[in-house]
């Protein structure tokens, strides 16, 4: 969580980053669009990074302390990944009057303005994410879909989309859902497979974290019960797996490597390489990389601020070898959301006639007519929430397969991007071959599109 301070602020309105003198309103003129007004702008920001720690309580309280007029408040809050804690910390900030801009976090709760009046994304959420994935499945000719997630905030929504989004859709698709405790036991997690084995489908969406194993327990009891690894049954994840696939050794022949072998995964990707701001970006980081002083800057920068006064070792992180080597999925739309407020707020000190005083509700405001060609794509918000438009956005269908560098007994997976939707429609990346075949939903199989 970061927060981003920058924007003057009058004595008289102490939460706000400013307020214009006399109740004067800067002139706006639709969508913003000109990334060189930031050459012009005469605000300068600063920032200054806290760790929730992954606990809703750490978060809240952070985002109190931050926003309660005792000391200069934040222009805006970049949010926290995870939507348990990003959820409750927009309430506080609307209150408060602070805008909060998530780069990752997708839950398509936040999506309702009466709670989270000042929240937006530079991601797309769990909804707009239903327009690639539905689309995908129609275009496999897929009649019936079964959905697995877990019973939280994240899976129940998620699900609740898909279900819905079909019937919206018109297209046919029987869609049942099933549900699983994100701390099951191995029966509750036998009770879910088995429901998932009586629909009698062929195609499985799973919407499971794989923290304390509950991915793996799932696909081992899925691989006992016959719904996967059997080469008839075809399961797609949603990016709540992460880099569980690709980090770890698998030993041949297991039930782990039967069941993962060919599987996708469907995500939002920050930018593609080959497109030219996500390719500068990757540059900058190197570069960033490369200057001791740049890494002893960022180094200072680290959250150090923890309860108990116990500072982790940030090593762990900033001395691995994958450090600033490459974008990842967070930092393009992190790096999209810090582009997009600071295009904002410089347009409203551009237009202002009487100072650069601004508060929260007028920085969200101009913030949704953002538009600029970003890392992740080019940027375009929904006017009425602040959320990325997916049309905008790309997505990418990632298949694992097994990598041939792999050691003797045992088995690696590496990620095979196949197909990228981006300007509302998939783009094959891979051609058919012997290898593509293969895979359990590959278009060129016979389509398992009724109940086996």
């Amino acid at each position: 969580m970061t927060a981003s301070r920058g924007c003057p602020r009058t004595p008289s309105v102490q939460w706000t980053c400013g307020g214009l003198p006399s109740g004067r309103k800067p002139q706006r003129g639709g969508r913003v669009d000109r990334p060189g007004a930031a050459d012009r702008c005469p605000l300068r920001f600063s920032s200054q990074t806290y760790d929730t720690e992954q606990q809703q309580r750490v978060g809240v309280d952070r985002v109190i302390r931050l926003t309660d007029g005792t000391s200069l408040a934040p222009c805006t809050i970049l949010g926290a990944v995870s939507p348990s804690i990003s959820i409750p910390t927009s309430i506080v900030t609307g209150l408060r009057g602070v805008p909060q801009i998530i780069p990752i976090s997708t839950s398509p709760t936040l999506d309702d303005t009466s709670q989270y009046k000042l929240f937006g994304w530079t991601i797309p959420n769990d909804d707009g994410t239903l327009v690639p994935l539905l689309s995908k499945v129609e275009s496999w000719g897929v009649r019936y879909l079964a959905v697995l997630h877990v019973d939280d905030a994240y899976g129940n929504a998620f699900a609740k989309g898909i279900s819905l989004g079909a019937q919206r859709q018109g297209a046919g698709l029987v869609v049942r859902t099933v549900d699983l405790a994100a701390g099951a036991d191995a029966d509750a997690i036998s009770e879910a497979v088995r429901q998932l084995r009586e629909t009698r489908y062929a195609y499985f969406f799973g919407i499971v974290h794989p923290e304390e194993g509950l991915l793996d327990k799932v696909m081992t009891e899925a691989y006992r019960q016959g719904t996967a690894g059997t080469r008839r049954h075809a399961w797609l994840f949603s990016d709540a797996v992460g880099e569980s696939f690709t980090s770890r050794d698998f030993s041949m022949s297991s039930s782990l490597e039967r069941v993962y072998c060919g599987i996708g995964v469907l995500s939002a990707v920050g930018g593609v390489p080959g497109m030219a701001e996500f390719d500068e970006l990757a540059s900058q980081l190197r570069r960033l990389k490369e200057s001791p002083e740049d890494l002893a800057f960022l180094e200072d920068h680290l959250p150090r601020d923890y309860e108990g006064g116990v500072v982790p070792d940030h090593a762990v992180v900033t001395g691995s070898e994958g450090y600033l080597s490459a974008p990842r999925l967070v930092v393009p739309f992190l790096y999209d959301a810090v582009v997009a407020l600071g295009l904002a707020a410089c347009k409203l000190a551009e237009d202002s006639e009487e100072g650069t005083y601004f508060d929260g509700d007028e920085l969200f405001g101009v913030f949704k007519n953002v538009t600029f060609d970003g890392a992740s794509g080019r940027i375009v918000l929904d006017l009425a929430t602040g959320t990325r438009d997916p049309r905008s956005a790309f997505f990418s269908l990632t298949n694992f397969v097994e990598d041939a560098d792999a050691g003797p007994g045992n088995v690696w997976f590496k990620g095979m991007g196949t197909d990228l939707f981006q300007g509302g429609k998939w783009e094959s990346l891979v051609p058919c071959s012997d290898t593509w075949s293969t895979l359990p939903w590959s278009p060129s199989r016979t389509r398992w599109d009724a109940p086996v």
